[in-house]
């Protein structure tokens, strides 16, 4: 019994001793009728085979549109140097995401950039200190959908 309950697994079927031999067979039923002298067919002209068109890039969905940039600064009060307690200065700006925003009878890309800061004063030490504004995130992640895009989609479904 223990033999039965832990042993190795195997893909051969159990045999029983009701069991009928001739069962097992009622599965191979192609193979065993096949003529094995006979060629594979093979289609040697693939003419009526039509390649898939290729993929819409969303460059090409949001070409003409119109561009609305969004910089997301951070607060006041978090540009503050932690070595120095000088003030952080605006160093650049890093693009995060954009999105397509539906209003009705027009629609517009919306591009969401962040500020990156410095402290001046620690920029040529040891310990510079740099930060980033928080952005938004989105709504579904490597997708152009915005919140009022998907709610015009669910809202005409």
């Amino acid at each position: 019994m223990r033999r039965d309950k832990f042993g190795s697994p195997s893909e051969k079927p159990v045999k029983d001793a009701n069991a009928n031999e001739n069962q097992i067979l009622l599965f191979n039923e192609i193979e065993a009728e096949a003529d094995s002298t006979v060629p594979e067919p093979f289609k040697e002209n693939a003419s009526g085979i039509t390649a898939r068109g290729k993929r819409v890039r969303k460059g090409q969905i949001i070409g003409e549109l119109p561009v609305e940039e969004v910089v997301c600064a951070a607060s006041p009060k978090y540009l503050v140097c932690a070595n120095c307690a000088g003030k952080l200065k605006p160093v650049g700006k890093e693009y995060v995401r954009q999105e397509l925003q539906y209003i009705p009878s027009q629609l517009k890309v919306i591009k969401y950039y962040r500020q990156s800061y410095e402290c001046p004063k620690c920029k040529h030490t040891d310990n510079p200190y740099f930060i980033k504004a928080v952005a938004l995130t989105s709504l579904m992640n490597h997708s152009l959908a915005s919140p009022s895009s998907v709610a015009y989609v669910m809202y005409h479904k």
